[in-house]
């Protein structure tokens, strides 16, 4: 998609248009926290799935939430 509009202001415009929304939590994905919160902020609806490896990394704050918890690429699929 090309824009010239910054980044963030695509992102949030899409997220503002959501009914909900599907975060994968990585250790090397920190702007995801960013997306989640303004999503529950909205009080819509978020989807959150880990890598079994990455559980570790998931920060306190969302750390209580339900997530889906996968091995690999494959069996998140099936989920």
């Amino acid at each position: 998609m090309q824009h010239n509009e910054v980044i963030d202001k695509i992102l949030f415009k899409s997220m503002d248009n959501a009914d909900f929304g599907i975060f994968k939590i990585s250790s090397t994905n920190a702007n995801v926290y960013l997306e989640i919160w303004y999503m529950l902020g909205q009080d819509k609806e978020t989807i959150l799935v880990c890598n079994k490896e990455n559980i570790k990394d998931v920060k306190f704050d969302i750390r209580n939430r339900n997530m889906v918890i996968y091995e690999d690429e494959n069996q998140l699929r099936k989920k």
